[in-house]
């Protein structure tokens, strides 16, 4: 598989699993009401990737949605950790872990993503005249 087509996998992978997570922690109780926008925008952008191509939006969508991911991740993880220094349960520590390993890949991906947009494509990038000649050769 590509690299182009894993980092791409990953986005994909990241946002469907925050959506849903999103929407269940605010459709339960568990979390703010708020964070139903913010399960809507990652399905919206899940949609947007699957369908759009490469594009100065889509990439400015993608890296403000891994960004606003990333803060709602750093701070349930540090909810978390506030209940983990009152309780010793199950529930905090599975949250820090989950919050913790979210926020790296959305690390990972908006330092991948701002340093290599053009893997945010599904398709090659097109040839310049002077890399068909080189190609041919």
């Amino acid at each position: 598989m590509e690299k182009r087509n894993r980092i791409l996998l990953l986005l994909r992978i990241l946002l469907i699993a925050s959506g849903v997570l999103w929407l269940s922690l605010a459709i339960t109780g568990e979390g703010s009401p708020l964070l139903v926008a913010s399960g809507i925008i990652n399905i919206v952008t899940l949609l947007a990737t699957l369908t759009s191509r490469r594009s100065a939006w889509l990439w400015s969508l993608v890296m403000a949605t891994s960004s606003s991911n990333l803060i709602i991740y750093v701070y349930q993880g540090y909810a978390a950790y506030q209940l983990l220094q009152i309780t010793l349960s199950q529930l905090p520590i599975a949250s820090f872990l989950i919050d913790l390993v979210g926020a790296v890949f959305f690390i990972v991906l908006i330092l991948r993503l701002y340093a290599r947009p053009e893997e945010l494509s599904s398709l090659p990038t097109p040839k310049t005249s002077e890399e068909r000649k080189k190609s041919k050769d």
